[in-house]
């Protein structure tokens, strides 16, 4: 079985200075821009240019000099043809993908009595949730608000501006874990070689 390991997490909400974050991201978006989105089927994902991304603007590298993330998207789609990830899983996995880079642009304000969503006209948050299949309200509520279990009730707690940060870095984390873990078990297994010389 293949074996995952060393998965810098931290590094897809936070990326140093002239750093780039994860490639496939950059790849992703690069290709939302081409003309041929609709028949890569990533025009659906709702993505801008990279650089409109919090998690991929952040290090100021978020163009690498004689590096064509298009072509670079196109070879990856074609690797994961050869190790057999299918057509409809590739679509969620972009999905998931593009839903992280979503997250990433949620910023938060404390009112003085409640944290809030920054409003955004991008809607962020809509296009998050659609992408992970829950309504925005759904997703609104595991960003603000933490269920405590106490005895037989379940109590809401509004979470701090702080909170709600670290929670919405949380869900992109795990989710992007939880992509990295999975991908190794749908490579198809590679036949051995024959015994004995070719012929």
């Amino acid at each position: 079985a293949i074996q995952t390991y060393l998965l810098e997490k931290s590094r897809i909400v936070k990326i140093a200075e002239k750093e780039r974050n994860f490639h496939v991201f950059y790849q992703l978006c690069a290709a939302a821009q081409h003309p041929d989105a609709e028949e890569l089927q990533v025009a659906e994902l709702g993505l801008e240019a990279a650089d409109k991304y919090v998690s991929l603007a952040a290090g100021g590298a978020v163009r690498e000099e004689g590096k064509d993330d298009h072509a670079a998207f196109l070879r990856t789609l074609k690797a994961m043809d050869l190790v057999g990830v299918r057509e409809e899983e590739r679509r969620e996995m972009f999905r998931v993908l593009a839903a992280i880079l979503h997250l990433g642009n949620l910023a938060f304000t404390w009112t003085g009595e409640t944290c809030e969503l920054v409003p955004d006209p991008r809607d962020p948050l809509g296009k998050a949730a659609a992408l992970l299949g829950c309504s925005s309200s759904q997703l609104q509520e595991v960003l603000l608000r933490r269920q405590i279990r106490a005895a037989m009730e379940t109590v809401s707690m509004e979470l701090s501006e702080e909170q709600a940060e670290a929670s919405r870095d949380a869900i992109s984390k795990a989710l992007y874990s939880q992509l990295f873990h999975w991908l190794p078990s749908r490579v198809k297994p590679t036949p051995p070689p024959p015994y004995g010389r070719p012929e």
